[in-house]
């Protein structure tokens, strides 16, 4: 491998996938600052609850796979291609199961409330989100991600124009969260299609000793997953049973969305990292032992760097674009940019504990994690602020990153001194 030839591998796949999230990031703002404002506090936040639960679930039906695909292009893609093949049709048994799941938990909590038909309107997605995200790692291995744009923004401009459509003619949030996963749907057939086009693909059945080969692999990576799919939403999940109103809820939800869109940035170019990652792993490329530090610093600038943006000019621009209504929202953005510092801080050297099989390491990592929010939010105390639900999911983050800088820092001194210098 040349001198910087993995960096600007990293670079250009990496720019390539951050523009397909920038961009797609850029069409569901607007589509956000459009429903915040004509759905007020209230109805925002009882979608972007049903959006967070099933969110929450897609994480751990998704068994890792979207990590397993890339690595999996790190060893050539034909070897990529086979492997996709195999976890797409698991992908979709899973999907199936975790939409049943679901719909039961709904009808087991809320059988007599309107969650109830919340959850049932946006179940599909599961199914469809999954191929279609999948399908993104799939580019993102084969290292075209940008071949992928136009079918991501087909599904998230069909989302914002016809949302705003329904909204314009009375559509209530039922219509909103079937339109969701229509147009995840969207994504996930105009993408299989791209792909077969390109590439070797069929949704194939995996043999017996493949799929207990891919479970065994994809196991601990989904609990990886549900634990952060966990954390991600519990500022709404864990808190709705103590919110006061649907429209407290709303706060909260457009806080953790606006950081959403900074996480969506900041993995869509460390996803996109991975199989070059995976590459200088295979070479043995000695550098590869710097490559958590970089991320950390990376991560912890950029965050701090937000904070003090968001602190001088969010008075200014935030009631202009959402109203007055959403005061509290503002000022819980501060600690869901942090919140997302603390995601974003330590994914480098989770890469480096997956590609040397330390699984147990970022289970380890995710449960201590979880526990602090679990904990926290049990001993919260009646009337409770959503200040201070934010708070406990920040410290269970800190705590995660904590762990795994601590064992990927141990893991880096250990690959510097086994790979030989180039």
């Amino acid at each position: 491998m040349r001198v910087g030839g993995g960096i600007r591998a990293i670079s250009v796949n990496g720019l390539g996938s951050t523009g397909v999230t920038a961009a797609e990031t850029l069409v569901r703002a607007i589509y956000f600052l459009a429903i915040t404002r004509l759905l007020g506090p209230e109805g925002y936040g009882l979608w972007s609850w049903a959006l967070a639960l099933y969110g929450f679930v897609l994480g751990g039906a998704s068994l890792g796979f979207e990590t397993l695909v890339p690595i999996a292009y790190g060893k050539g893609n034909d070897a990529g291609d086979r492997q996709a093949s195999r976890l797409l049709f698991m992908r979709i048994g899973i999907s199936l199961c975790a939409i049943a799941g679901l719909a039961f938990y709904g009808w087991l909590m809320f059988a007599e409330d309107v969650q109830f038909l919340a959850i049932l309107a946006v179940a599909p997605a599961l199914a469809f989100r999954g191929a279609a995200l999948l399908n993104r790692a799939i580019f993102t291995g084969r290292m075209k991600v940008r071949q992928n744009i136009p079918n991501v923004l087909a599904g998230r401009l069909a989302e914002l124009f016809i949302g705003l459509a329904l909204i314009a003619g009375g559509a209530g949030i039922l219509h909103l969260l079937i339109l969701h996963w229509l147009c995840w749907a969207l994504e996930a057939v105009f993408s299989w299609r791209a792909l077969r086009k390109n590439g070797n693909f069929r949704a194939s059945h995996p043999d017996r000793a493949a799929a207990l080969s891919i479970l065994r692999k994809g196991a601990p990576l989904g609990a990886l997953d549900l634990m952060s799919g966990f954390m991600m939403a519990a500022p709404l999940v864990m808190y709705e049973p103590r919110a006061r109103n649907l429209a407290e809820l709303g706060q909260i939800a457009i806080a953790v969305q606006l950081s959403g869109f900074l996480l969506a940035v900041g993995f869509a170019f460390l996803n996109s990292a991975v199989p070059v990652v995976a590459q200088s792993h295979e070479n043995k490329d000695r550098r590869l032992a710097h490559y958590g530090w970089l991320i950390a610093l990376g991560a912890l600038g950029t965050t701090l760097a937000l904070v003090l943006v968001w602190e001088h000019i969010s008075a200014t621009i935030f009631n202009s674009a959402f109203g007055g209504d959403y005061e509290l929202g503002r000022q819980l953005t501060t600690w869901t940019i942090l919140i997302a510092g603390a995601v974003m801080l330590p994914q480098g050297f989770q890469h480096l504990l997956l590609l040397e099989n330390r699984l147990r390491v970022s289970v380890l990592a995710g449960v201590a994690g979880t526990a602090v929010v679990v904990l926290g939010f049990l001993s919260m105390h009646t009337g409770a602020e959503p200040s201070e639900a934010l708070q406990v999911v920040l410290s269970g983050w800190l705590v995660r990153a904590a762990v795994l800088v601590l064992a990927g820092s141990i893991l880096s001194q250990k690959l510097a001194s086994e790979f030989s210098p180039e």
